[in-house]
């Protein structure tokens, strides 16, 4: 999966979401989600900006294959209260994975041979009755955008990009939480360590199409 591609839905969606712990406190009715990386379990409650007509989940991983085709594994959960629990199966196949090698530029990393599988910020789509997609939930910690890898292995990805992009991120085999953050410009910042305790926030957002 592209990066660049990525670094465009960060800005956008930095500008709809608002910065929450796993393990805080919560107060009646403030939106709050966790995340459970393996296996990967997320539970979201008191979306913020919900709306009635959402009436299941989605999460969504895809490749083209050789034959020129898209081919996607699916999960999906039902929307209700507010909210949605929803499980994602794994190990993940080897053709979703692209090697990190291919992606970075000037970024050491720790095995080159590593593959992974980069979730965008709105990776979870909002469906109605009718089986149609109109929207999507992104998460958001304080003024970070959560977005998930899942990895074949254990690996780090360390240094700035020509870019100013910044990389301090410790993999796991599996699905990892990456907190990604925009400076201004093409400069982002990336980590794997959690940079708050404040509670993770799930928002919904509409598409919209010009």
């Amino acid at each position: 999966m592209n990066r660049m591609v990525f670094y465009f839905g960060v800005v956008i969606m930095t500008i709809f979401l608002a910065g929450c712990d796993k393990n805080n406190s919560v107060g009646n009715n403030e939106s709050y989600a966790l995340i459970n990386e393996n296996p990967l379990h997320i539970k979201a409650q008191y979306v913020e900006n919900s709306r009635g007509d959402i009436s299941s989940v989605q999460m969504v991983l895809t490749y083209f294959s050789s034959d020129k085709e898209w081919i996607s594994l699916t999960s999906t959960a039902e929307y209700k209260n507010n909210g949605f629990e929803l499980n994602f199966s794994e190990p993940i196949p080897e053709e979703y994975l692209l090697k990190e090698s291919k992606i970075y530029d000037n970024i050491i990393l720790s095995d080159i041979n590593a593959r992974t599988y980069l979730t965008s910020s709105g990776f979870i789509y909002a469906v109605n009755s009718s089986g149609g997609v109109f929207g999507g939930f992104s998460f958001s910690l304080d003024d970070w955008v959560i977005c998930l890898l899942y990895a074949d292995r254990d690996f780090t990805a360390k240094g700035i990009t020509e870019r100013g992009v910044e990389y301090d991120c410790s993999y796991k085999k599996g699905w990892n939480i990456e907190y990604e953050r925009w400076l201004g410009g093409s400069s982002y910042q990336h980590t794997t360590q959690r940079p708050s305790n404040n509670n993770i926030k799930c928002h919904f957002f509409e598409y919209v199409y010009l």
